[in-house]
């Protein structure tokens, strides 16, 4: 069996959680480390461990663990439970006519919300419309951008 040594000195509770967190943080900004190598390799295992606990097979066997004991058990303080997760419901054979009612306005309204949208995004200056139905004037603002800077990793294949 291999030894994965990831594994060897991972933190188990939320303290140890936060102290790593926070070694590694300060370790950066120290300039102890590369911050680029360090940003890489920490979404690199993020990846990885997402895939890991995300897998169908590792969710089913332990699944099968919990399941021994009785829905929970636990591992150095970590409880392991099993819960209903994701409750979804499926109205398309209900045949209920108000629901299907109100789907189509919905689907008129979002298709309206947008091209309403679409219609704001193009303006570039305070704009004086007047309202066909109502002959209300008013003055239509262009829409605040609003962004926020981020970053991107791309691993190779």
């Amino acid at each position: 069996m291999s030894n994965i040594k990831l594994f060897e000195s991972c933190p188990i509770n939320k303290s140890d959680q936060n102290d790593l967190a926070n070694r590694l943080i300060n370790t950066v900004l120290d300039g102890d480390i590369n911050l680029v190598e360090a940003t890489v390799k920490a979404k690199s295992l993020i990846e990885v461990l997402t895939k890991f606990v995300n897998d169908d097979r590792v969710k089913d066997c332990t699944l099968s663990e919990i399941e021994k004991n009785g829905k929970e058990t636990s591992w150095n303080g970590a409880r392991l439970a099993i819960k209903e997760v994701g409750v979804k419901y499926d109205y398309s054979d209900c045949n209920d006519p108000v629901y299907m009612d109100l789907l189509k306005q919905k689907e008129v309204i979002d298709k309206q919300l947008k091209e309403r949208e679409s219609f704001l995004k193009s303006l570039s200056n305070r704009t004086t419309i007047v309202d066909d139905e109502t002959g209300e004037v008013a003055t239509v603002i262009p829409p605040v951008k609003m962004s926020s800077q981020g970053y991107t990793i791309t691993f190779s294949k």
